[in-house]
């Protein structure tokens, strides 16, 4: 499922997909990621991604905005986790699945590299929930790229 959204006022794209799986895996892994055209790219057999288990579906935005005559992308993905640990020492990338099995990378082996924050609560009821909220964030001049089949 996809939801596009103009922004006129701003010069802005926004496009939504809902998420249904979510792997990662260190940048330094992805040297052999071959991209090609606009936003595509082909993973190698031998690039193993750890998956993360999720809680519900996740939500993969990509805005692009222009900045000085020059296209730029922001690549927000947000999950709920209550086991996923990130590495903080090392910058990692990320592959989002669509229930319709189309997946984009987020991230690359070079800079810049994705950024995570969480939000983690604990709750004063047993009953709330207690899961962590992740946001992924990563900026560049290229889109998340599609995962060619």
């Amino acid at each position: 499922m996809e939801i596009t959204e103009l922004t006129k006022t701003n010069n802005t794209m926004r496009v939504i997909h809902i998420i249904k799986e979510i792997s990662c895996i260190p940048c330094r892994e992805l040297a052999g990621v071959r991209t090609f055209g606009p936003g595509m790219a082909i993973l190698p057999g031998f690039v193993e991604f750890t998956k993360i288990n999720i809680f519900g579906h996740a939500k993969l935005e990509v805005n692009d905005s222009f900045e000085d005559k020059i296209r730029k992308y922001e690549t927000q993905l947000t999950f709920r986790s209550a086991c996923f640990k990130h590495e903080a020492d090392e910058p990692m990338a990320y592959l989002a699945t669509s229930p319709e099995g189309e997946s984009w990378l987020i991230g690359m082996q070079h800079p810049p590299y994705p950024v995570a924050t969480f939000s983690e609560i604990h709750p004063d009821e047993p009953a709330a929930s207690s899961l962590t909220t992740f946001k992924i964030v990563w900026k560049s001049d290229h889109r998340a790229a599609k995962i060619a089949n």
